[in-house]
């Protein structure tokens, strides 16, 4: 596989698509997407690598081309994910705020947006330290951005400033 020019191309896409989805996300983690994810940007990039990926593979045995241009096209569908979170955070306006609902400790809760839950955070005891109950008002960040049929929306979940 290593001596078929076409192959090693697809290994180092995929290196380079695995590498790009893994840093953007875990760069990312602070940020949900929230709302309709349109299924579009997920089926072209899978499709388009896909293709890119068989017409890489000619000349290489049947079960090798095929398998890595699948491989291809589902790394590239993975790493739309990311993509359209990065998308979204440059298109969105400044944070709103909104007054979020403490109902336990470290989770948060509005009727109009997605609940936060910071229990997992290294800062349990400043969540209890807070009464339940309160109402704490949080910056969120989104947009709703028509996409075809859908809408996405980037929530902040995590750094947020929060006051009493």
């Amino acid at each position: 596989m290593l001596q078929h020019k076409g192959m090693v191309i697809q290994l180092i896409l995929l290196a380079g698509l695995g590498t790009y989805a893994l840093v953007d996300y875990t760069l990312l983690t602070n940020y949900l997407v929230s709302g309709d994810l349109p299924l579009w940007p997920f089926v072209s990039a899978g499709l388009l690598a896909g293709a890119l990926g068989f017409q890489l593979g000619k000349g290489a045995p049947g079960a090798e081309r095929l398998g890595l241009a699948a491989l291809l096209g589902v790394i590239a569908m993975v790493a739309a994910y990311p993509g359209l979170q990065r998308y979204t955070l440059m298109n969105s306006p400044e944070p709103v705020a909104v007054a979020f609902k403490m109902t336990q400790p470290g989770y948060f809760e509005h009727s109009d947006y997605p609940a936060i839950n910071q229990q997992e955070s290294s800062i349990p005891e400043y969540w209890q330290s807070l009464p339940s109950g309160k109402a704490r008002t949080a910056g969120v960040k989104f947009k709703r951005r028509r996409i075809t049929n859908g809408s996405c929306r980037c929530i902040r979940s995590a750094n947020s400033q929060w006051a009493g």
